[in-house]
């Protein structure tokens, strides 16, 4: 009896370690010669980082396609953009081409990312 609790105790912390690892790997993608990395902004928003060669290319908090400093609500949305930045780069393109509105829904980020919301501080 004691062996099986000992096994179920073992396998529910190998799932939770698993589980805990995958979350983990989504936040960090790579793309060829290019990584990317999501991050947590102090606000809870998101923004991200791309690496080439793991040299820092660029460090984005904000939706780039709006002049005001807020991040994304969506870490998925976050990754959608740095994916788009990257194909840009990979297309020898300089890490400051401007991604519009448009083109960030034509590329999947949602809407609630699409306008501008001030986020709340709890």
């Amino acid at each position: 009896m004691l062996k099986k609790k000992l096994l179920l105790l073992l396998m529910l912390f190998a799932a939770s370690f698993l589980f805990a690892q995958t979350g983990k790997q989504q936040d960090k993608v790579t793309m060829g010669a290019y990584t990317i990395k999501v991050t947590t902004n102090p606000n809870q928003t998101y923004g991200y980082e791309i690496y080439e060669g793991g040299k820092l290319q660029v460090k984005q908090a904000s939706k780039p396609y709006f002049s005001v400093p807020l991040g994304f609500n969506k870490k998925e949305n976050a990754l959608i953009v740095a994916k788009w930045q990257v194909s840009q780069l990979q297309q020898g393109k300089s890490n400051d081409t401007f991604l519009t509105v448009e083109e960030a829904k034509k590329q999947g980020v949602s809407d609630d990312d699409l306008q501008i919301s001030i986020p709340k501080n709890n």
